[in-house]
């Protein structure tokens, strides 16, 4: 699957339904755009119903807030989320609104890794911004809303062997890394990626494809750290903040991090049996648009920042 920017415009891009943490932009590029057939958005929002109801049964109400997009579609792409089964198909009261949703039953091993997936994600975003030193009144609350939410992800990896301080002294050492000199963004990128995409890899071994989880769980993050790059580019300058793609200006910049997208994108093209799935191949199209869609905003910001400047 070539993805090509022609046709894609800002305006392809639907309001984002994702909670995410104050502060951390970097999620939730990964979701379905506006143009779903009456099917397959039903079928989407029969899986994000069900990782909703996994967070809320497993980590508490509040843990819903926290919700991610991007780790169902890297499910759906590494064919760890099997088709939707209308036989396990029930309606339950919504977690957070006085709604009745259709939800999959009887899945745990599909859902629980995704709502714990969530939650690193989230730990992933707050530890890159703890090393910009930037914790306002913002970040404190959120710590004091969620303590309860991140103490019983802690229990419950330290139950896989991986404590969660372990995990934060690996994933900040690898984060610091990118501060280092490098020949290219990508290269500063790389010990990270490989680090948190073995990591997600990890959590879906029953996919019996380990190697594709690898590449996918590669890409995705370079694709989001990119566009989050070229968005947040000006706006880190006058805070003071890092940003992967310092040190690396010049006219060429945009179009470097454009071609660096397009190259991930196409890295992870859906394949196999789910690539039959008519309604599994519209969203993954959709979401590839709204990637798209995003990276046309990011560049159109940038561009305006040069032009301010």
């Amino acid at each position: 699957m070539i993805v090509q920017l022609t046709g894609y415009a800002p305006s392809d891009i639907i309001s984002t339904t994702d909670p995410a943490p104050e502060g951390d932009k970097m999620l939730g590029y990964f979701r379905p755009g506006a143009a779903l057939s009456a099917q397959s958005k039903r079928q989407y929002r029969i899986i994000y119903c069900s990782l909703c109801h996994s967070l809320r049964n497993t980590y508490g109400r509040r843990a819903a807030l926290l919700l991610q997009n991007d780790p169902l579609f890297f499910a759906l792409q590494s064919g760890f989320m099997p088709p939707v089964d209308e036989e396990k198909v029930i309606k339950k009261r919504c977690v957070m609104q006085p709604k009745r949703v259709e939800v999959l039953v009887s899945s745990p091993e599909v859902f629980e890794p995704l709502a714990d997936l969530s939650l690193i994600t989230v730990l992933f975003a707050r530890w890159d911004k703890e090393l910009d030193e930037r914790r306002g009144v913002k970040s404190r609350l959120f710590d004091t809303l969620f303590r309860g939410v991140f103490a019983k992800l802690g229990a419950k990896l330290r139950q896989r062997g991986i404590p969660l301080d372990g995990l934060k002294r690996e994933c900040m050492k690898n984060l610091e890394l990118e501060r280092k000199e490098a020949s290219n963004p990508l290269e500063r990128l790389e010990g990270f990626v490989r680090f948190a995409s073995k990591l997600i890899a990890e959590f879906f071994t029953s996919a019996g494809k380990v190697e594709r989880s690898l590449e996918i769980a590669r890409e995705m993050l370079r694709v989001m750290y990119l566009i989050d790059a070229l968005e947040d580019y000006h706006s880190d300058r006058r805070h003071g903040d890092f940003n992967v793609l310092f040190g690396h200006e010049g006219p060429n910049l945009a179009e470097y991090v454009e071609d660096s997208v397009y190259s991930s994108l196409e890295a992870i093209p859906l394949s196999g049996k789910f690539g039959t799935d008519r309604c599994l191949t519209e969203i993954i199209d959709s979401t590839f648009s709204f990637v798209v869609g995003k990276l046309a905003l990011a560049r159109e910001k940038y561009n305006k920042g040069v032009k301010d400047a």
